[in-house]
């Protein structure tokens, strides 16, 4: 493997490290239940929830240029005293860009509508990323990850050769005017149930932990020649500032109530 090989496939890590670590950081922090003093609790509380938006700020931002990204977020929630981070994904569609690649695809179905790939563990993961490519044996996989392109039978889609590939908008795959298989597209019933049931890999490939019902009749068209763009909307300066901001007024306030309680406990022991 060549240095930069192994600089990417690092870099690769990294990301999905720290996609993981800032989604789950929420469901694994137990809070600060050890500490005595009620302010210095508030304010770990409130620079851990910092943290876990500046996580996802950096997320964003260092995807916003990937085609079929999703953004997540977060909220803060203060309940019994205490300071807590829900995060989400932010399921909205982002921008048809033209491309006129005749391997780009776009599915149009209000962000319900996925292509669906097969992971390396054989579960199916669901994608909004349309950069599709065909390796050496002709297989239509995604282009970023290699992952397969699932068939609507559930298998891998192998091309003919020919000189020209098309799609309907049904999904279905032409090479030099011969149908030869359609895409699987896995369109959700209720944005509800992919809030609690989607988790995600890297932002762009997703996979279900638990069963989500499909829509009963689902509307979607496949797009050639178009992607969709990442769909995130927010003001990554204004975030950043926010975030650090917020951050700083937090360990402030705990150093000045160190000080004082350091200060009353010097004074009653001179």
């Amino acid at each position: 493997m060549s240095p930069i090989q192994q600089w990417k496939k690092g870099s690769l890590i990294a990301i999905l490290l720290l996609c993981a670590s800032a989604l789950s950081a929420a469901e694994t922090w137990s809070g600060y239940d050890e500490m005595p003093n009620p302010t210095l609790t508030t304010c770990m509380e409130s620079m851990h929830a910092h943290q876990i938006q500046w996580n996802l700020f950096h997320l964003y931002t260092i995807n916003i240029d990937n085609p079929g990204y999703i953004e997540p977020g977060g909220y803060n929630h203060s309940k019994n005293n205490k300071i807590s981070v829900q995060t989400f994904y932010r399921w909205r569609s982002g921008p048809p860009q033209e491309t006129g690649n005749s391997m780009d695809f776009f599915v149009e179905a209000d962000c319900k509508g996925f292509f669906c790939l097969i992971l390396p563990n054989g579960q199916i993961g669901y994608t909004r990323d349309g950069r599709f490519a065909l390796n050496r044996n002709r297989k239509l996989i995604m282009r970023h990850g290699n992952l397969p392109v699932m068939s609507e039978s559930g298998k891998e889609i192998i091309l003919p050769p020919g000189q020209e590939i098309a799609c309907s908008r049904a999904g279905v795959l032409f090479v030099d005017n011969n149908p030869v298989d359609k895409m699987k597209i896995m369109v959700f019933n209720d944005e509800k149930d992919m809030r609690d049931g989607i988790e995600s890999i890297n932002g762009c490939v997703f996979y279900l932990t638990k069963e989500i019902p499909p829509d009963p009749n689902p509307v979607y068209a496949v797009r050639q020649g178009f992607l969709e763009q990442q769909n995130v909307l927010k003001a990554l300066i204004g975030d950043g500032l926010l975030f650090k901001y917020g951050n700083e007024a937090s360990a402030k306030v705990a150093k000045m109530s160190t000080k004082t309680m350091t200060s009353a406990v010097q004074m009653a022991n001179p």
